[in-house]
C-alpha cells in the first residue's frame, strides 16, 4: 500500500532536516574556534607566563624583562661613580638582570656625554664578553678620586702642631680607612713633619711605618726643648 504525505507533514520534515543542518555546522564551527585559540594559546606560551606574583612577563631569550615596569636607573653620578654602580646593580638585581649585553646597554643609555665619549672606543669595539665589566671599569678609574688624593684634600691646610707624629699616623690610617698602603701614608705622614725633622728621619733605615713614627716622636722631644729656649731667648732680646 502506498504510503503519501500531506504537503504540510513534509514540509515539518524539511524545516527539521534544515535544523539539524544548521546545528551541525555551528558545532563545526564551535569546534574550529577553539582549535584555533588553543593553538594560539599554546604559541604565546613560548613568549610569554604569568609568574607566582600574577605579574605578566615576556621571555627573550634568556633574558626575563618585567613587561609591567621597566628597570629605572638613577642619572649618572659623576662625583661617585661607584656608590652609582652599587644603586645599578641593586636594581639589575631587583629585576632579576643577569644578562651582560643588557647591563652593557642599560647603562650606556644612562651615561651623559662626557661619559660616553671616556668610553667611545668601548662602544665602538667592544669585547663579544665581559663588556659591562669593561665599561663599569673604564667610567670608575675615569671618575673616582684616588685614595691618595681624597687624603691629600683632607689634609690640606692641617699641620701637626704640638700633636705626636705616632698620634698623627693614626689619624692618617683612620681616615685612609684601610684603602691606602704604607707607601702612599708614609709619603703624606713626612709631607706633614716639620723640615727639621724629615730632614733626620730621611737617613734612618727603618721600613716599618710604624717604627719610624715613634723615632719622629723621640726627635720631636729632643728639638722641641731647644726650639722653647730659642723662641724664648727672641722674646727676651725683643723686650
Amino acid at each position: 500500500m502506498l504510503v503519501t504525505h500531506s504537503p504540510i507533514k513534509q514540509r515539518m520534515d524539511r524545516n527539521s532536516e534544515e535544523n539539524n543542518t544548521s546545528i551541525a555546522g555551528n558545532s563545526e564551527g564551535t569546534s574550529r574556534d577553539e582549535e584555533n585559540n588553543t593553538s594560539k594559546a599554546l604559541n604565546f606560551e613560548g613568549t610569554s607566563k604569568m609568574e607566582n606574583n600574577g605579574k605578566h612577563v615576556v621571555t627573550d631569550g634568556n633574558q626575563t624583562i618585567n613587561a609591567a615596569s621597566l628597570v629605572k636607573l638613577p642619572a649618572f653620578w659623576r662625583d661617585n661613580p661607584s656608590l652609582w654602580f652599587v644603586q645599578v646593580e641593586c636594581a639589575f638585581a631587583l629585576s632579576k638582570i643577569q644578562s651582560d649585553e643588557t647591563k652593557f646597554r642599560y647603562v650606556v643609555l644612562h651615561l651623559d656625554s662626557d661619559a660616553l665619549s671616556i668610553v667611545s672606543d668601548i662602544l665602538i669595539s667592544s669585547p663579544s664578553k665581559g663588556k659591562y665589566q669593561e665599561l663599569k671599569n673604564r667610567i670608575i678609574n675615569s671618575y673616582e678620586e684616588s685614595n691618595e688624593s681624597k687624603l691629600r684634600r683632607l689634609l690640606k691646610g692641617r699641620e701637626i702642631g704640638d700633636e705626636k707624629p705616632s698620634k698623627f699616623l693614626q689619624q692618617l690610617r683612620n681616615e685612609a680607612g684601610g684603602q691606602c698602603n704604607d707607601t702612599v701614608l708614609k709619603t703624606l705622614f713626612l709631607e706633614q713633619l716639620p723640615e727639621n725633622i724629615r730632614a733626620v728621619l730621611a737617613i734612618s733605615d727603618t721600613q716599618d711605618l710604624g717604627k719610624l713614627a715613634l723615632q719622629a716622636d723621640k726627635i720631636t722631644e729632643m728639638i722641641r726643648p731647644s726650639i722653647i729656649m730659642v723662641e724664648t731667648n727672641t722674646a727676651k732680646n725683643n723686650f
